[in-house]
Formats: structure tokens, sequence, C-alpha cells
């Protein structure tokens, strides 16, 4: 397996003594491909949760991506609890999964190399409803559950924040329940997250969203 969760290498997170708001900092952030700039001079702040809104092409993956440090800004800061380098897990698709290995071995790697113990399998399981698929290869699982097996591994790693592109794409009821309900758990235990969808989506629990107008 990488020793990395969509572009980000796993890492232990500080210890959070109790529950927290932790708060990203955009400060005169621009980034941009080529000359143009798709973002120029950003300053804004958010706690907790961000839900970031728009039509294809608005940028909304890229912003993502910078929350996420696998893109730098052209200039300016981005900050969680004043710091520029954080631990995080990213989703951008169901890349950091490996088609010869079954659901059960990705967790099983991810609980060696943050020295869980059998509970914490166990919780994934559950949370995630993966029971029927947890002895299958993940090469024969279909797109959906693939995404669902991808997005259920990167809310397992150990991080500070989570960012996630587009996570309720393709999910059906059950699913997108299941879904909020564990971004609802992370966001209790004082980690960030951060994900995208084309549409406001009621999350059920506290937070802010921005909506990109314009590519």
């Amino acid at each position: 397996m990488p020793d990395s969760a969509g572009g980000q290498r796993i890492g232990r997170p500080r210890p959070i003594a109790g529950p927290t708001m932790p708060t990203l900092t955009l400060e005169n952030m621009s980034f941009g491909y080529g000359r143009g700039d798709i973002f120029s001079s950003v300053s804004v702040e958010t706690s907790n949760a961000l839900l970031c809104t728009g039509a294809n092409g608005s940028g909304k993956t890229t912003l993502l991506k910078l929350l996420a440090r696998v893109l730098w800004p052209r200039a300016g800061t981005i900050r969680l609890d004043g710091r520029r380098r954080y631990v995080s897990a990213a989703f951008f698709g169901d890349e950091i999964l490996l088609d010869d290995l079954t659901v059960f071995a990705h967790f099983n790697w991810l609980k060696r190399h943050v020295d869980a113990d059998d509970a914490f399998q166990h919780r994934a399981r559950e949370l995630f409803d993966l029971h029927a698929m947890w002895g299958a290869r993940v090469g024969d699982l279909s797109c959906g559950m693939r995404r669902w097996v991808g997005l259920a591994f990167s809310l397992s790693t150990p991080s500070e924040a989570y960012f996630l592109d587009e996570p309720f794409a393709h999910l059906d009821e059950t699913r997108m329940r299941l879904l909020i309900a564990a971004l609802g758990e992370v966001c209790a235990l004082g980690r960030f997250v951060a994900l995208t969808h084309h549409v406001p989506v009621s999350l059920g629990f506290a937070h802010k969203v921005w909506n990109l107008c314009d590519g």
C-alpha cells in the first residue's frame, strides 16, 4: 500500500483535548493555471466544516485541492489553527485503492499503520456498512462501491482535516445518511471537514457554505 491518502502522507494528528472548533484561514490566497488567476487575493476564515458549492467549472475541486495541499497557492497562505502544515486525508475518487487487494486488506493495512486494535476495523465496517463487500477484491466492485470504499478509507484515516470531492455523488439515500452521520462524528471529534457538492445539501451539523459563482 502507498504511504499516502489522496496525495497526503498519513501521519498522526495532534492530540485534541476535548472537542474544539478548528479554524481554516485563507489570507491573500491566489492561484491559477498559466497566467490567469482562478482565485485572486482571497482572504476568508471558517470553522468546523465547510461545504463548497457551485456549477461545474466554478473551481470547487481546485479550491479543495488547495486546502488539502495537493496544490499550492501562487501567493498567500492557507492555515489550519494558525499552522501551514497539518495532517490531512483527501478523497478525489477511488485512486487511493488497489484493485488486487480486498476491502479487508485495505483496512487491515491502515489498522497496522496507525497501530490500532481490531475494534478499529469493526467500527469502520459498521459505520460504513461494508459487511457485504469486506472480503471482495476492489477490482471486482462496481464504480459506485469503489467510491464508497474510498470514502470510508479516507474518513477512517487519522487526520486533523478531511477534504472530500463530491462525496455525495451517486449515493442512494441510505448511504447518504451513513456518510452524513460519519461526517458529523468526525466534526464532533474536533476535526475539520471540507467537501464539495454542486448544490447545497442539509448536513445536520454546523457548517459554512461557500458558493463559487464564477470559474
